[in-house]
């Protein structure tokens, strides 16, 4: 619009504003009294002149801007149509260029604002109203050929700020960026308005001015959050993605944690478009060793698309854990066992899709495959130097199980877990106990399946340690013989392979010792 502002606070000549005010109050009674031919003939009376005067076209129009015509506008139309008896004048064409654009019709406003110009060149109020809408039709080219050719017109009166803004987005969608920056700069007020520029920067996409506005803007209310979502993803639009993640940071961080009530509140916040692009970045970039526990501040409804996002956006076996991991607490446990499958086809040696299979495994007590999971984690992290502590709980319970059912395989799941470098004492001992509802109801599968496992054969002072020990068993004296069967129950799982060769042994209290060694180790 206009600046009426201006106008009004111009300086005026009494009799002239007297005269004015008269004409204001005769229109208003002819647009109240629904006297549509009067108002019409009075009103194109006042625009006869060569130039439109911009305060008298805004006094003219203002009775027809305030007032509801509720299905009476067309015969306003029709009224000013009959009165246009004389030769058009730019006000006169202005005005009924303004008539169209009230009746919801901007197309034929802006033919007529476009035959206008043509007929009267160089009038700056009717290349304001064009500019805009040239602006308004998207065309931005045109509509700052206009605002250009207002501007170069000595003593134009405008909405200065109006004029930058219109131009800040034209320039910025016609490719050229140096001058919309230039018009961004040239806005009034930036401390004051530094909210409405940085969204207009961003609207225009100018993210390097957006996000220096944030900052201003930022300074002026530090803790308003609405504002560092503005700057951060100003920021990812410019390309900055180390100081967008730093923002983050600050943004959630409280007291020096990650605070899921300030995750929540961003998820929340973030407008519909780009949500779950942003989600995911945002969750790549935490990098926060627990963020499993803040997957519950995504909101319910962007779920699916994050985790469509997130699989679109893998890049390795751990977004493929976490990925399904989202799908275990959104979708089936059998969407998260498909979901590390795809995963594992991609990548085959990664050890945290494995990690993942076997709790997810243990969901659904399929501990036959979980035990074969658990050999794959060993090969592919047999240290654990990439997963950290193997999750002994699960494993021990699949051992259980597997105790029962399937002895060949609780025997290498047991001595896999036992000699684990990492195993603590209570981890063990709940192996041990795992392993021995199954011995004790079918050991002789147990020492059938023993004999025939490959194991590591122990360093020749443990064998010889051993079969010292193994020799004093058939000693005469029972003292020695019962310290030697303590001494082997003692050699923990490298003494095993020696002392399996002695659990058929023809000397049936040798076989007994041995054998209760043996058992010892694997279940005490």
């Amino acid at each position: 619009m206009l600046l009426a502002l201006l106008l009004v606070l111009a300086p005026q000549d009494p009799a002239d504003e007297l005269r004015r005010q008269e004409l204001a109050l005769r229109l208003s009674e002819l647009a109240d009294g629904e006297k549509l031919d009067g108002f019409a003939r009075a009103v194109q009376r006042e625009l006869r002149a060569p130039k439109v005067d911009a305060r008298l076209f805004e006094q003219c129009w203002a009775p027809v801007a305030r007032r509801r015509w509720e299905g009476r506008l067309e015969a306003l139309i029709a009224s000013w149509d009959k009165a246009a008896i004389e030769a058009p004048t730019p006000g006169r064409l202005l005005y009924r260029a303004r008539l169209e654009d009230l009746a919801t019709r901007p197309k034929p406003c802006r033919e007529r604002l476009e035959e206008a110009v043509k007929n009267f060149p160089g009038d700056p109020v009717l290349l304001w109203h064009l500019a805009k809408a040239r602006f308004e039709a998207g065309d931005r080219g045109p509509a700052a050929q206009a605002l250009e050719e207002m501007a170069a017109i000595k003593g134009a009166v405008f909405d200065v700020d109006e004029f930058h803004r219109l131009l800040v987005t034209s320039y910025a969608e016609t490719e050229r960026r140096a001058a919309a920056v230039e018009h961004l700069r040239a806005l009034r007020k930036e401390d004051e308005n530094a909210v409405d520029y940085a969204r207009l920067a961003s609207k225009a996409k100018l993210p390097e001015e957006a996000a220096r506005l944030y900052r201003i803007a930022i300074q002026d209310e530090p803790e308003r959050i609405s504002l560092k979502m503005g700057l951060i993803v100003a920021l990812l639009a410019s390309g900055d993605r180390v100081e967008a993640a730093a923002e983050r940071s600050r943004l959630f961080v409280v007291d020096g944690k990650l605070s899921k009530s300030k995750l929540e509140d961003y998820f929340f916040l973030l407008p519909a478009e780009g949500r779950s692009e942003e989600i995911v970045r945002t969750l790549r970039d935490l990098r926060e060793p627990s963020l499993l526990s803040f997957l519950g501040a995504i909101p319910t409804e962007s779920r699916g698309s994050v985790m469509t996002e997130w699989e679109r956006t893998t890049q390795n076996g751990r977004d493929w854990a976490l990925l399904s991991r989202m799908k275990s607490l959104w979708s089936t446990e059998q969407a998260r066992l498909d979901t590390l499958t795809m995963g594992e086809a991609l990548f085959p040696k990664d050890p945290w899709i494995i990690l993942e299979r076997i709790d997810a495994l243990d969901k659904v007590e399929q501990f036959k495959e979980m035990g074969a999971a658990y050999v794959r984690l060993c090969e592919l992290d047999p240290l654990g130097k990439i997963t950290g502590p193997r999750p002994f709980e699960p494993l021990t319970r699949a051992l259980k199980d597997l105790s029962l059912k399937d002895v060949p395989a609780a025997i290498r799941m047991a001595f896999r877990l036992l000699a684990e470098p990492g195993i603590d004492d209570a981890s063990a001992a709940a192996t041990r106990a795992a392993l021995r509802p199954g011995w004790e109801l079918s050991a002789g599968l147990f020492w059938e399946e023993l004999k025939k496992t490959p194991l590591p054969r122990p360093s020749k002072a443990v064998e010889q340690s051993v079969r010292e020990q193994l020799e004093k068993l058939s000693a005469d004296d029972f003292e020695v013989r019962a310290g030697a069967a303590l001494e082997l129950k003692k050699g923990g799982l490298l003494s095993i392979p020696v002392l399996l060769e002695r659990i058929d042994d023809k000397d049936a209290e040798v076989r007994s010792r041995v054998r209760d060694a043996v058992r010892s180790i694997l279940t005490d």
